[in-house]
Order: C-alpha cells, then structure tokens, then sequence
C-alpha cells in the first residue's frame, strides 16, 4: 500500500470508490458540486491512498471555512474534516486511521484555531476521538416522518447500533413480530438485518405517529430497557400503540394562518435578493455565539445544490424576513428533503417557514424531512446522532473552548453537506 498523497483523483475513480464505501453515494453533479465548486477549494485539501496495483483504496478531503464567533473582531478560520471512503476490498488495513492522521496534521500545520468534524456519536471515529480530547455537542437535528414505515426501514438499524439488549431482542423474537404503520408494515427483525419471512401466528402492534415520534426519542436517549417497556406500555395504555393489523391513519398538517405575511416560490434570485438574504443572515447571527461564515459566494454555492426542489422567500409588508432552501438527498431510496438553509428574522416567521415545510413535503408525497434546528414541535421527532466535533490547535485555546462548548450555535445543513 502507497502512502497518503494530495491533490484530486480523476472523479469518475472517486465516484466509484464512494459508491462502493457508501452503498451510494451520489452522481457526478453532486461531486462537482461539493469538491470543485465549493469555495475556495484547494486541490492540496483533498487525500487519497492508492493499492500497490493502483487502484484507489481511501479518498478523504478537509473543508476550509470561516467561523463568526461573538465579541471577536475577526472571522475566525477553521478546518472541517469530511468524511472518509475506504474500498470494501481494502477495509482493516488501517486505511481510515492513516487518511484521517494526515488530514488532521494538515490542519494543525495550517494557520487555523480549530478542527472540526460531524461525526454520528455511534461512529467509531466519535469515541477515538473523545478519548483523545475532542471537544463534542450533539446537534439539534430533527425529523418530520411521513412515511414511518419506510423511515424505520432507513434509520432503525441506525438507532439501534450502540444498543446491544436491544439488537438482541429483536434478534430473538422479531420474527415473530409485525409493526404496522400508517404507510404499511414493517417486520421487526427487518431492523437488525433478518429476512423478513410472511408469519401465521406473528403478532401485531399497530402504532400511531405519535408513538412513532415518541419511541425514536426514547430510544435515541440512550434510556434502559426498563424505561423504553414503560414508555410502550404507556402508549398502549393511551391507544398510540393497538394490538391489530389495521393501518391508522396518516398524520394530517393544518394550514395556519399568518396574514402579513407573504411566499415567494423561486426559481432563481436577483441579485438584490442575494443581498437581503444575506443581511438577514448578519442580522439572525447576532442572537448566537458561533455561526458560519455566509458571504455571497457561499450563497451562489448553496443556491447550486444540485437537486433543490424549493426557493423560499418570506415578505412582510415587502421586506423579506424569512428563506429557506429545500434539496432532495442523494444516494437513498428514502426519498427524504433536507432543509439547508432555514433563516428568520423572527419566532413568528420561523413558525411560519416550518408549518410551510410541512405542508409542501406532505404533498410532495415525500418519506421525510430533516432540519437542524432547535424545536418545540409535536410533528417533528429529534434525532440526537448527529454531533459536533472540535479540537482547538490555535493560540487561543481557552477563549474558543467556551464558546464553542456554549449551545449558542446557528448551523444548517448545508454547513455538514
């Protein structure tokens, strides 16, 4: 095996490095899009590994970004480290631990204050990284859940893969049972990988949205089996959770009324637009301690998603005060919209942006949706693995830590895309 070495790869043997790593990862567009097209990209910030036969073993890349940190004069410059791909052929040869040694030696030799990652906290890079002293916060990510038997079919293995009572559990009786949902039934053993086989005397629960929500939450809270049985058994007390194969019926979105306010749906934006846009940024960061950096060719490159579906503009009185920019993800059978960007001059007008978001993706018939985003919304169910991590290598070690330990952060998804 080569040595670490820098510079970008011919694309087409990066895309089919990260489609094999990722089970499908994205198209071409989508790769143009986050590696050349992104700001200031430097080809010397991109990392890869070749096999002695010359195939490409590992790829790996940092982002550099710019931080507004409270009461500091300056933008603050960082490294964020993205993830790493390592051929199926070429997994335990320590491939992943020599890309990301090199990527963080980078960083570090860079005239940068901090190293970040976003890294799900049931990842081994979390735990490698938290017993060497990264700084971590987990995310304010949630999830509106339209199709709850599909999502579950997506993300329940997720949520279970640092829950081993559980993963046994399900092992040992899911077969034997069905969960049914509003959009079909799924098999439980489905969750950790069984076949599901059709039972003659399998069992069903038949689970509202609510207890769908609820259970996610529960789960993801890292509480014991005891308590998650209590919670169940309250549901099924309540008439969230039945006993029966009947399907109940999908979660309903009401149209609220908010009359000074006014939608642009667009296709593209003027110039002065950009502005505006951009203001309300400068103006909605004030309320935060860390955000990053949005100028305009941050904006052009958002706007350059390759698969957006929906430009949102928000008036009052014909002053803009709300947007949003809705992408479809890539690489999933879940057809699932992220929120990238979700800006607002106020709690009113977020209110507003949210019960839209609803209301499109409900009749775009779509899976899911996710946002990072600090809610009190009983339709949408937080996810909590997704994390922020950190490393400070500047000179100003203490002064950052406080701040980026305080939860007074504005990130959108377009900042871990």
């Amino acid at each position: 095996m080569t040595s670490v070495k820098q510079g970008l790869p011919d694309p087409e043997r990066v895309l089919r490095l990260l489609d094999s790593a990722y089970d499908g990862w994205g198209d071409q567009k989508l790769f143009e899009w986050k590696y050349k097209d992104y700001p200031d990209f430097k080809e010397d910030e991109v990392f890869y590994i070749e096999s002695e036969e010359g195939d490409l073993a590992s790829f790996g890349r940092v982002f550099s970004k710019e931080l507004v940190v409270k009461n500091f004069q300056k933008k603050v410059q960082v490294y964020v480290i993205g993830d790493a791909a390592v051929s199926p052929s070429h997994q335990g040869e320590g491939l992943y631990s020599n890309i990301h040694k090199a990527r963080v030696d980078y960083s570090k030799n860079q005239d940068v204050e901090a190293i970040f990652s976003f890294i799900r906290r049931t990842n081994v890079p979390f735990k490698v990284n938290k017993k060497r002293g990264w700084g971590h916060k987990v995310l304010p990510l949630h999830m509106l859940i339209l199709s709850p038997a599909k999502v579950m079919k997506e993300y329940g293995g997720l949520a279970l893969e640092d829950k081993p009572v559980l993963k046994k559990l399900c092992r040992t009786i899911g077969k034997k049972i069905d969960l049914v949902f509003s959009d079909g039934k799924l098999n439980l053993g489905e969750l950790v990988g069984l076949e599901n086989k059709e039972g003659i005397f399998n069992l069903f629960f038949n689970f509202s949205n609510f207890a769908v929500k609820r259970l996610i939450e529960q789960i993801d809270a890292n509480i014991d089996i005891g308590d998650l049985l209590k919670e169940s058994i309250n549901l099924l007390l309540k008439g969230e959770i039945r006993i029966g194969p009947k399907s109940p019926k999908k979660m309903e979105f009401t149209d609220k009324k908010f009359r000074d306010f006014s939608v642009d749906l667009k296709d593209n934006l003027s110039s002065d637009e950009k502005d505006k846009i951009l203001s309300l940024y400068d103006n909605s960061i004030t309320n935060y301690d860390v955000s990053f950096r949005r100028e305009k060719k941050d904006l052009e490159h958002l706007l350059g998603y390759p698969k957006i579906t929906d430009i949102l503009l928000v008036r009052k009185n014909s002053k803009i005060v709300g947007f949003t920019v809705l992408g479809l993800r890539d690489g999933s059978d879940l057809k699932e919209i992220w929120v990238l960007e979700l800006l607002y001059k106020d709690k009113n007008v977020k209110n507003f942006l949210l019960n839209l978001i609803e209301n499109i993706c409900e009749k775009k018939d779509l899976d899911s949706v996710l946002i990072i985003s600090n809610l009190d919304n009983k339709n949408w169910t937080n996810i909590r693995y997704q994390t922020l991590m950190w490393k400070v290598v500047g000179d100003s070690k203490k002064n950052f830590e406080t701040h980026f330990e305080n939860n007074r952060w504005k990130i959108n998804l377009y900042d871990i895309v």
